[in-house]
């Protein structure tokens, strides 16, 4: 059930138990007033005939004739059957005993559609007296016919008007929302693509710095001046990986489609583990497997590889173990294993955050940019994989990737 209907359901119950209790009310008050009434008239018969037993009947009658009471009045006595001496307007049909008579002597009862009272007229003689509750019973279920008719009326007109109101605001809210979203959309598009330009900008000068810094550097014969165009060359060089890995950013950040395509993960690691050993001179243990088909952009799972073997290089000391796995099951485990310091425990499990540096001194000393952990995360994510990081059985840091088979 959404919002919009809660809110309609919510109105209308609240609707029906107002309208449920103001019904009851209404009519509960008009029956007690109309019975009232009866037992009031009732009250006034019986007073004028407490007066004087042997008058009370003449009394009675005298009463109801000036007043225009209408009631029922019967005689019962002890010997002879019972005698009516006024009918009302609905007659009483029924046959008052003396038990009977006795009972509502001193408090009214309800028998059928008539509330019952009686006078002693002597020698154990009674007057009874039948007042019809009839038009108060008529009068309190036409009253609950109208009220169950305006209720609904108001029920249905305020499922109406709460539909037709929770709407509008739900469409004002999402209207809200939705303009939120696309200006902060707009925003991270502009931030990507002034991240794209200027990356692009900045390349150019730099590669010209680095390359007159290498030249001049080659060339001089001073030995100061050598080593401060080295210390030049390897700033730009720095920069430029630093550039490269804004740019890659900013491609992981656009809202788009990324190219999948089936791509064979051991091949693609293989060629990866080979470049590190023939670069660095260190052994990885790699434990190869039949062919691993994946779905997944080529170009990012080459960029998740080659961060994840510079972070190697660079951190990890050249005596330690590494290990690369592949393992099939519904999904398709790589996980990279070394012996090196790793990350602190605090940091295990959760994703990296950018220009994150574990160990600031070392990783200045480095060349690194803080970037490389995060490319890998959003890079997995972007292709529709996983990354998680834990504690090495080797001793230092175990990165674990999960892709989506083919």
């Amino acid at each position: 059930m959404n919002l919009s209907r809660r809110l309609v359901y919510v109105m209308f119950v609240v609707t029906l138990l107002t309208s449920v209790s103001v019904s009851w009310i209404s009519i509960s008050t008009l029956n007690a007033d109309g019975y009232r009434h009866i037992d009031s008239e009732l009250a006034s018969l019986v007073s004028v005939g407490l007066g004087s037993p042997l008058k009370a009947l003449n009394n009675v009658l005298a009463d109801v004739n000036v007043n225009h009471i209408d009631v029922t009045l019967d005689v019962v006595t002890p010997d002879t059957p019972m005698t009516q001496v006024q009918m009302s307007t609905v007659p009483y049909q029924g046959d008052p005993s003396l038990a009977l008579a006795r009972s509502v002597e001193f408090a009214p009862r309800k028998v059928g559609a008539f509330e019952l009272r009686s006078v002693s007229i002597g020698d154990g003689a009674y007057v009874v007296i039948a007042a019809s509750t009839a038009a108060v019973d008529s009068a309190t279920r036409q009253l609950a016919e109208h009220l169950l008719l305006v209720f609904l009326i108001v029920a249905s007109l305020a499922t109406v008007l709460g539909r037709l109101l929770i709407t509008r605001d739900l469409r004002r809210v999402v209207g809200t929302l939705e303009a939120s979203l696309r200006r902060e959309r707009e925003s991270m598009e502009e931030m990507q693509r002034f991240f794209n330009d200027a990356s692009h900008e900045l390349r150019t000068p730099l590669t010209s710095i680095r390359g007159y810094a290498e030249v001049a550097s080659a060339t001089s014969t001073s030995e100061g001046t050598s080593k401060a165009l080295g210390v030049i060359a390897d700033a730009s060089r720095q920069l430029n990986d630093l550039l490269d890995d804004l740019l890659m950013l900013a491609r992981l950040g656009e809202v788009r489609q990324h190219e999948q395509e089936v791509i064979d993960l051991e091949i693609v690691s293989a060629s990866q583990v080979n470049l590190f050993e023939e670069r660095t001179g260190r052994v990885v243990s790699f434990e190869r497997s039949e062919p691993v088909r994946i779905v997944a952009d080529e170009e990012l799972v080459m960029r998740i590889l080659k961060n994840a073997f510079s972070n190697i290089e660079r951190y990890v000391p050249n005596d330690a173990p590494i290990q690369v796995r592949i393992e099939v099951g519904d999904r398709v485990v790589l996980t990279i294993d070394d012996g090196g310091p790793g990350i602190p425990s605090t940091e295990l499990g959760v994703p990296p955050k950018r220009f994150q540096r574990f160990d600031r001194s070392r990783a200045r000393a480095s060349g690194g940019t803080g970037l490389g952990m995060s490319i890998m995360y959003e890079a997995a994510v972007a292709i529709g994989a996983t990354m998680v990081t834990a504690q090495s059985p080797l001793g230092g840091l175990r990165i674990q990737f999960s892709f989506p088979r083919a």
